[in-house]
C-alpha cells in the first residue's frame, strides 16, 4: 500500500488527522449552533423592540392629533358663535366668524404639521376654511368655499356622536381630480374630524383638520435610524404606506401600482394576527415581526395622552407595522458566521501541522534508532559487520541448528 504523500507513516496519520478534523469541526458546529440560537433570540428581542418603538411613535403622533382637534372644538364652543338656522349652520355674527378665523390662523401658525382647518355644516357646506399655505396661512374667501357632502370623510364623520373622533384613511391629497404635487412630491394626508354640538346637544356640523402625514414619516425616518430593522407600514388592503422603496407607497392611488401589494413581496399572512399584539415568527432565514393597530389601540393611546372618553373611528380600519429581518443579511450574524468559518479553517490547518510534526518526530526517532542499531553492529570505519554482529549471527544460526563454517583470520600489523 502506498503511503499518503503528506505523511511518512502513511494512512495511520491520515486517519488520525481525519479523526481530529471531524471532532474539531463537530465542536465548532456545536458552538456555532449555540451562538446562532443566542443571536436569534437577541434578534427576536431587538425586532420586537423596534416594532414597539415605531408603534409608540406612531400612536403618540396620532394621539397628539386627537388632542389638538378637541382643543379646536373647545375654542369654537367657548365663543358660542355658531347656531342652526333653517337646517344649516351659520355664525351668529360677522365678528363671531372673524374671531374663529383668527383662532384658526393662530393655530396653523403654531402647528406646521397641519395643512387645513375647516368647519363644515350638516349639509356638507364649508362655512369656514383656513389654509396653511406652507407657513403663510390665509382665510379662504366665502366664494371659494365648497360643498363636501359627497366626500367620504364628511359622510363618515357627520354621523358620529360627541367625543367621537373620525380618523380617515391615510392617502394622497387630491385637488380637482388630480393628486396634488408639491415640489414634484405628493402630499400624504390624514384627515381628522369630530362633530360639533351646541350647549343643547344639537349637532352643528363637523370640525375637520388636514394633517400633513409627511411629518409622521419624517419622525418615523428619524426613529428608524436608531433601529436594527427596516420598517414597513401597510393598510388593511395590503398597500404600502411607508417603506424603504418610496416608489411603492400609496399604490392604490395609481393605476400602474395597483398590483404593488405586500403579498407580492412577502409570503406571509400579516392579517392573521390579533390586533394590538406583537407577533414574531421564525422562518427559514430570519424573523417576521408584526403589530396591527386598530381603532382600539388608537383610542387607548389618545385617552392615555391626556384626553378622556375619546372614541376613535378609524377609516383605514387598521395600520400594520411590519419588519422582516433576514439572518443572511444581518451584520452580527455574518460576522459570527465568518468567525466560525475562520475557526474551522484554522482548526484544520492546526490539525494538519500538529499531525505532520508528530509524524516527522516519530520518523526521525525511528531513523535514529535504526542508525544506532546499525552503528552498534558495524565498524564505523569500514562499515563491515563487527564482532558483536558476527556473534549475534552465529547465535542465531546455532539456535536454528543450521550448519555453518567459520573462518577466523588474524591480521597482524607488519610493523610489529
Amino acid at each position: 500500500m502506498k503511503k499518503f504523500a503528506i505523511y511518512r507513516n502513511g494512512l495511520r496519520f491520515l486517519s488520525i488527522y481525519l479523526g481530529f478534523s471531524i471532532i474539531s469541526i463537530a465542536i465548532i458546529l456545536f458552538l456555532f449552533s449555540s451562538s446562532k440560537s443566542t443571536l436569534e433570540e437577541d434578534i427576536k428581542i431587538q425586532t420586537e423592540n423596534d416594532i414597539t418603538s415605531i408603534s409608540n411613535v406612531f400612536l403618540e403622533e396620532l394621539s397628539q392629533l386627537s388632542t389638538d382637534i378637541f382643543l379646536i372644538t373647545d375654542l369654537i364652543n367657548v365663543h358660542d358663535s355658531i347656531i342652526i338656522n333653517n337646517g344649516s349652520s351659520e355664525f351668529t355674527s360677522g365678528d363671531s366668524k372673524a374671531i374663529i378665523e383668527t383662532e384658526f390662523l393662530v393655530w396653523l401658525g403654531m402647528k406646521d404639521a397641519y395643512d387645513q382647518i375647516r368647519f363644515i355644516d350638516n349639509t356638507g357646506q364649508e362655512i369656514i376654511r383656513v389654509n396653511a399655505n406652507n407657513g403663510s396661512p390665509y382665510i379662504v374667501e366665502d366664494s371659494e368655499l365648497q360643498n363636501k357632502a359627497s366626500r367620504y370623510y364628511f359622510s363618515e364623520a357627520i354621523i358620529l356622536d360627541d367625543r367621537d373622533l373620525y380618523m380617515s384613511v391615510l392617502d394622497l391629497n387630491v385637488e380637482n381630480g388630480e393628486i396634488e404635487m408639491i415640489d414634484d412630491s405628493p402630499k400624504p394626508m390624514l384627515r381628522l374630524a369630530t362633530p360639533l354640538f351646541d350647549k343643547d346637544g344639537v349637532k352643528l356640523g363637523i370640525v375637520i383638520v388636514n394633517y400633513l402625514a409627511e411629518n409622521l414619516f419624517e419622525t418615523l425616518d428619524i426613529t428608524e435610524e436608531t433601529l436594527h430593522s427596516t420598517i414597513e407600514i401597510i393598510n388593511e388592503s395590503g398597500y404600502y404606506l411607508y417603506t424603504k422603496d418610496e416608489s411603492l407607497e400609496f399604490g392604490f392611488m395609481y393605476d400602474n401600482l395597483l398590483e404593488e401589494k405586500f403579498s407580492k413581496y412577502h409570503d406571509y399572512d400579516v392579517f392573521s394576527i390579533s390586533s394590538g399584539e406583537i407577533v414574531s415568527e421564525k422562518y427559514e432565514d430570519g424573523y417576521y415581526t408584526t403589530i396591527r393597530l386598530s381603532s382600539s389601540e388608537l383610542t387607548d393611546a389618545a385617552n392615555e395622552s391626556g384626553s378622556s372618553n375619546i372614541n376613535i373611528v378609524f377609516g383605514s380600519k387598521e395600520f400594520i407595522i411590519f419588519t422582516e429581518l433576514n439572518l443572511n443579511t444581518n451584520t452580527a450574524y455574518k460576522n459570527m458566521r465568518t468567525l466560525y468559518i475562520s475557526l474551522a479553517i484554522a482548526s484544520l490547518v492546526v490539525g494538519l501541522i500538529l499531525t505532520r510534526l508528530i509524524d516527522e518526530s516519530i520518523h526521525l526517532n525511528r531513523e535514529n534508532i535504526k542508525r544506532m542499531k546499525y552503528d552498534s553492529l558495524n565498524d564505523l570505519l569500514t562499515t563491515l559487520p563487527n564482532r558483536k554482529s558476527i556473534n549475534e549471527h552465529i547465535q542465531n544460526l546455532l539456535q536454528r541448528k543450521k550448519a555453518f563454517t567459520l573462518l577466523s583470520l588474524t591480521l597482524m600489523d607488519s610493523r610489529m
